[in-house]
């Protein structure tokens, strides 16, 4: 089977999918597998343990994986039709598509956003590919980003139950990532995969949705953590030392990074994106 996508989101590592199997495939007898800032669901949808526990801390991510629990095909076809029917050229990446996709972005929220969450769902599902870097972004009012001169997500039926069947298996939570090891830190034959924000060790960095984050209390709630550990995170020699004081870690180099939200670095400031896992 091809890897399955829900959405592009900030941060996935859809892309990482297999450097991280390659080290998941270190670890025997695992029967819990915890995705602890799962946010678009990107591994948890491509891989396979007894049990399966996703959690993020955005409701609007969390509408969207509902969404394929809750509705039918049909419904997404629906969609589609509407699409369709109003907005011919949506898919034409010029200005008309432009113009359109605006026009369509408006009329799904203003007609689903109070009334049926469903089916907002699925709108975004579909709506966000179209966007800028086909991105997820909401706002109080709905969807909110931008045109990109991309086509809109389309997927057929066989991709649709693909997906839905994958997100019904998983348990669903959206709660701040404590509250989940605190639920969780004892359980036997685990591995937690955990993709925090990316910050300094002295930096409180503030997510895309202004939740806080502090890299010293993340240091403290892992260190409750009885199973396996794979985190992603930037390189750091002070990371490194931190993590292998709670435990041995070591860490594999995923790729050099351009630039480090929302903390500002020096130009000269090299960055690598990295993957620290419990040995």
């Amino acid at each position: 089977m091809e890897k399955l996508r829900l959405i592009k989101y900030p941060g996935s590592k859809y892309n990482y999918i297999d450097n991280l199997k390659s080290i998941f495939s270190n670890y025997q007898n695992i029967t819990t597998f915890v995705d602890l800032f799962g946010g678009s669901a990107s591994i948890s949808l491509n891989v396979e343990y007894d049990k399966m526990i996703y959690n993020d801390i955005d409701k609007n991510i969390i509408l969207i994986i509902n969404s394929f629990i809750n509705t039918e095909y049909d419904d997404l076809q629906e969609i589609y039709d509407y699409i369709e029917n109003n907005y011919k050229h949506i898919n034409a990446k010029n200005d008309i598509a432009k113009n359109e996709y605006y026009e369509c972005r408006n009329y799904f929220n203003l007609l689903y956003f109070n009334s049926n969450k469903n089916m907002l769902g699925l709108f975004y599902f579909v709506i966000s590919a179209a966007s800028i870097n086909s991105m997820f972004r909401t706002g109080p009012n709905g969807f909110n980003q931008g045109y990109g001169y991309n086509k809109i997500r389309i997927i057929d039926k066989t991709e649709f139950y693909q997906l839905k069947q994958k997100l019904t298996s998983l348990l669903i939570y959206n709660q701040n990532y404590s509250n989940v090891i605190e639920t969780y830190k004892n359980t036997e034959n685990a591995l937690w995969f955990l993709d925090p924000p990316y910050t300094t060790e002295n930096i409180n960095s503030k997510t895309y949705k202004h939740n806080q984050f502090n890299y010293n209390d993340f240091i403290e709630n892992i260190s409750k953590i009885k199973g396996n550990i794979v985190y992603t995170d930037y390189f750091s020699e002070n990371k490194f030392k931190k993590l292998n004081e709670l435990r041995k870690f070591e860490y594999t180099i995923l790729r050099k990074m351009r630039n480090l939200a929302p903390a500002k670095m020096s130009q000269d400031y090299e960055l690598y994106e990295c993957i620290y896992y419990t040995n």
